[in-house]
């Protein structure tokens, strides 16, 4: 039995930032492969301190507004002599060993630009996809999260100046790294969400665009119908402030505060659990069809019938035993993939 002293093994933050720099510049130069991506995410979602890393050396990237000085600078030297440029070589080399050992996370990124020419770089372009029934979590290459829920897709284009993002289709819940030159913008069929730190959901419905705000506040506002291709600014319809939901298309629709519990509730997705607390039938059934791939016959009678309860995401057939069990409903599976949902008195009658 080993009485000796138990020693916890911490992080070392040297090494985490000289690697969040190494792939910071990786990034930068472009032409990342799937495979270096694979990577890349594999490498971020080790701990917080990987991806505090990463923020941080974009932030750092993103200040370096003295880059075309340099640039300059460097241009100049390249046109004198040999001997007047040999000195100015040996001066870079000895200063890029300096920091690279002391672990600089602005030395070695700027040691990265600098070698790479100074070149503009490319913006970084990603998607996220999910099958119905299916959710994932992804770190952005800024350090962001996404959590993507059921059936949705987002295109991701991240850049020295800017951060965007397109909610394609579905739902996804975003917790943001702060960096107020670099706003985070999320666009959703004619709606805008523009954040510079904070977490929220978007959710791409029929009806427009929903907002619910975890931490912080968001802008919204309405695209131009093209979707902004005329280079006509958004019209920006209101803060939305922690705690709050919003319905928003070309204006609001309907704006409310949510309770903690309701906002619980509405995040509960995120763990994998579907909550409801007097919601009617219809939402629920509604839910089924977004979960998984069947059809469901409601009776319009019941429509409205009010349904408490928590259901897990990967069970979603149990919902229909629940149902059954607790609000007054027959299910019958008409098939593998349909169902029918009528009174518990009428039973398989048809409707």
């Amino acid at each position: 039995m080993n009485d000796g002293p138990k020693i916890a093994k911490f992080p070392d933050m040297a090494v985490i930032e000289a690697e969040a720099a190494a792939w910071v510049a990786r990034f930068d130069g472009g032409d990342v492969s799937a495979e270096e991506y694979a990577k890349f995410q594999s490498w971020l979602n080790r701990s917080a301190a990987h991806r505090h890393a990463v923020g941080e050396c974009g932030r750092l990237l993103a200040e370096f507004s003295n880059m075309k000085q340099l640039a300059a600078a460097l241009e100049a030297g390249r046109k004198s002599s040999a001997q007047e440029r040999r000195p100015v070589a040996t001066l870079i080399s000895r200063r890029w060993f300096t920091y690279a050992a002391g672990g600089s996370i602005a030395a070695v990124l700027m040691a990265a630009i600098f070698f790479r020419g100074l070149q503009e770089p490319p913006a970084v372009v990603q998607s996220y996809e999910t099958a119905v029934g299916a959710q994932q979590n992804a770190v952005l290459p800024d350090g962001s999260t996404v959590v993507l829920n059921t059936n949705s897709r987002i295109d991701v284009r991240i850049s020295r100046e800017r951060r965007d993002v397109r909610l394609v289709r579905g739902e996804a819940y975003f917790e943001v790294v702060h960096d107020e030159k670099r706003p985070f913008t999320v666009a959703a069929g004619r709606g805008q969400v523009r954040d510079v730190g904070t977490a929220f959901e978007v959710q791409l419905l029929n009806s427009g665009v929903n907002v619910s705000v975890a931490t912080g506040s968001v802008e919204i506002s309405a695209l131009h119908p093209e979707g902004g291709a005329s280079g006509t600014a958004p019209q920006r319809l209101a803060v939305v402030s922690a705690g709050q939901n919003a319905l928003f298309d070309r204006k609001i629709e309907h704006l409310e505060r949510l309770s903690d519990a309701d906002m619980n509730r509405r995040l509960a997705w995120r763990q994998g659990v579907l909550i409801y607390a007097g919601e009617p039938l219809a939402t629920v059934v509604a839910d089924i069809s977004r979960y998984s791939n069947i059809k469901v016959e409601l009776d319009p009678k019941l429509r409205d019938r009010r349904i408490g309860g928590s259901f897990k995401i990967s069970q979603i057939r149990d919902v229909f035993s629940a149902l059954e069990g607790n609000f007054g409903v027959h299910a019958e599976w008409v098939s593998d993939r349909q169902v029918r949902i009528t009174s518990a008195q009428s039973g398989s009658r048809q409707y």
